[in-house]
């Protein structure tokens, strides 16, 4: 635990560089979040990992306040093989940081609000 905390799950981008799997970043900045506004902690971001073609999500990481309860999200959605479009259709509250994940995933159709690619 840091501060701000740092969360990641699965490869990161030298393990995959290093097998030669093929992925593109994903990225929502933490200024796009109203809670770590009103938190006044809007440095960090959410960073997939997606194997677009595979519609899988090859690792992650979430630098900034609740990442460590945040990435558990992430996890259920790649350990469980949950669709992305369950996450892009799912309804999160607002204002919260969790809003990040969903910001992420919509990013990764191009259908985000805030996203940096």
């Amino acid at each position: 635990f840091t501060s701000p905390v740092i969360a990641s799950i699965g490869y990161n981008e030298s393990q995959l560089k290093e097998k030669n799997i093929p992925y593109v970043v994903k990225k929502t900045p933490y200024s796009a979040s109203g809670k770590a506004i009103i938190l006044d902690q809007p440095t960090g971001f959410v960073k997939l990992l997606v194997d677009v073609e595979q519609r899988k999500i090859l690792g992650a990481t979430i630098f900034g306040p609740d990442a460590e309860s945040l990435i558990a999200i992430i996890g259920v959605q790649m350990k469980g093989n949950v669709p992305f479009e369950t996450i892009q259709k799912t309804i999160f509250s607002h204002p919260t940081t969790s809003e990040l994940i969903h910001e992420a995933y919509l990013g990764i159709d191009h259908l985000a609000i805030h996203y940096l690619d």
